[in-house]
């Protein structure tokens, strides 16, 4: 048995002590992740108050503890209808972020992951006043954080960054940025086409062709359709692979391609019916 005295029992239980805070700590991050896995089973099965008490503030907590504390009521305000107070949430964990530079440089997708959702919610409440400042802030993440230009992280940031933009361009209906930025995006998806999953190219080439589509610029509409429908993507997002086919019809129309058009609509029904793999 080991005993102590004195100066030994004092440090020793400042040891203690310390290592109490830190698994108080691991609990604190395992029932955040608990409550993270299960958000929409806790969300109809719980009230708001159960959220506001398991998600209280805490003196001292670590910086992982309160990234997850944030988007756990960033989610549940989110899915509950009520997108404002979710809106806070994200606001309060940049600002928090903010103050950690050396944070954000050893886990920048804490930031990024934040920013970004605080884009997407403003674009979903049609609050388009601030997301282009948004937007840059997100484009200088990796010069101003020192992050490698052609890592995978800041590839996969700068397409989702591309693709949000394309996205407010098409709801606020402003088709000549959208067509300038078609042409900045095309150069980066060539220079970086094996980083760029089956989903993203989707997504890209689905908007370049509705953009070309509003623009009535109709034969480059049609070049990025075909480019999406030759392709074969399986189930990758399925909804946009069905827009598309019915874009694909919108664009032979205009261009009055009748006889096109007979067996587009034939195959079109084909795809709606059977799905990619050809069975219901």
């Amino acid at each position: 048995l080991l005993v102590t005295r004195g100066n030994d029992t004092a440090a020793l239980n400042e040891l203690i002590r310390k290592e109490e805070a830190v698994v108080s700590e691991l609990n604190q991050i395992i029932s955040y992740w608990d409550i993270t896995a299960n958000i929409f089973e806790y969300s109809k099965a719980k009230d708001g108050r159960f959220f506001q008490n398991a998600c209280k503030v805490r003196q001292n907590a670590s910086i992982p503890a309160e990234v997850l504390r944030y988007h756990i009521l960033y989610t549940h305000y989110t899915i509950s209808g009520q997108p404002e107070l979710g809106l806070v949430q994200l606001e309060k964990l940049v600002q928090l972020l903010e103050q950690r530079p050396d944070y954000i440089r050893d886990d920048p997708g804490a930031y990024t992951t934040a920013l970004n959702n605080q884009i997407s919610s403003l674009v979903f409440m049609r609050r388009y006043e601030t997301v282009q400042a948004l937007l840059n802030k997100v484009k200088s993440v990796p010069e101003e954080y020192k992050l490698h230009s052609d890592s995978l992280f800041t590839i996969k940031l700068q397409l989702r960054t591309y693709n949000i933009e394309l996205e407010l361009y098409r709801d606020t209906r402003q088709w000549d940025k959208g067509h300038q930025l078609i042409n900045e995006i095309t150069a980066y998806l060539r220079k970086h086409r094996n980083a760029v999953s089956s989903e993203y190219l989707i997504q890209f080439w689905y908007q370049f062709a509705y953009i070309y589509f509003m623009r009535r610029e109709y034969s480059a509409a049609l070049k990025w359709v075909n480019e999406l429908i030759n392709t074969n993507f399986k189930t990758n997002r399925q909804d946009l692979q069905q827009y598309a086919r019915l874009l694909n019809l919108m664009i032979h129309f205009e261009m009055g391609n009748t006889f096109v058009l007979k067996y587009a609509v034939d195959s079109t029904r084909r795809f709606l019916n059977t799905g990619p793999h050809g069975s219901c």
